[in-house]
């Protein structure tokens, strides 16, 4: 298996993004299954997005 390229700052960023997030949600009271949809959409736009990324050599 081969190892992602990532840094450390991406996924402290990720992880205060996704925190906010729910706390945002918890905030305006998002039912649990709505917050599962919302973070399924979310990861897989993100997913698409990093997908049509040009692949280094």
């Amino acid at each position: 298996m081969a190892g992602g390229a990532g840094s450390y700052t991406g996924a402290v960023a990720g992880s205060i993004i996704l925190t906010t997030l729910v706390s945002l949600l918890v905030t305006f009271r998002f039912a649990e299954s709505g917050r599962q949809i919302f973070f399924g959409t979310v990861l897989l736009i993100l997913l698409v997005l990093y997908a049509r990324q040009p692949k280094k050599l």
